[in-house]
């Protein structure tokens, strides 16, 4: 278990992966397992692969009042601001702002993982093909009293996407996304 509180995590880059399949988290990494993340900036980072800002692989994050902005993932990856790959995720009184990816999700993309998001903004996030704000694969999760809005992208879904997902949206504004196809 770690807990990072009150941290700025700023101006990184990962530009290969280390041979063994593990790689991306501009600004951090987790593997295998469980972090609160409070009160901190993760912003202007870079990936050549999944999670310009964060990539959370098989783990348990908690993220509260966290500022995810500015980050980017390149060369045909996903998750410009967050990746969470077979991860939980509860995301709360948070903002996810100005990240792109190459990929899916702009802002969040969540493959076989689940996410609960409370009380965040979503917004000015860009994708590639799908996801603007956030993409969905695989994933049962819940977007409450959150605002999603002006993503983009260059396919489908410029706030939300969501392939074999349940999404249970509460109290939430979804407004002024743009998908170029549908």
């Amino acid at each position: 278990y770690a807990s990072i509180n009150n941290v700025e995590i700023d101006n990184n880059s990962v530009i290969a992966d280390d041979g063994n399949g593990n790689f991306g988290g501009g600004g951090f990494y987790s593997y295998n397992s469980s972090l609160d993340i409070i009160n901190s900036d993760i912003v202007n980072n870079s990936s050549t692969y999944d999670g310009g800002g964060l990539m959370i692989n098989n783990s348990s994050i908690n993220l509260d009042n966290v500022n995810i902005s500015n980050n980017q993932s390149i060369s045909y990856s996903s998750g410009g601001g967050i990746c969470c790959s077979d991860s939980d995720m509860i995301l709360s009184n948070s903002v996810v702002e100005n990240n792109s990816t190459t990929h899916y999700g702009g802002g969040i993309a969540l493959f076989d993982s689940d996410a609960i998001i409370n009380q965040s903004i979503i917004k000015s996030n860009n994708a590639g093909p799908d996801g603007g704000g956030i993409y969905f694969h695989n994933s049962v999760s819940e977007i409450n009293y959150s605002e999603i809005s002006n993503n983009s992208t260059g396919i489908d879904g410029g706030g939300l996407f969501l392939i074999y997902s349940n999404v249970s949206i509460n109290n939430a504004t979804i407004t002024n996304n743009i998908a170029l196809e549908g």
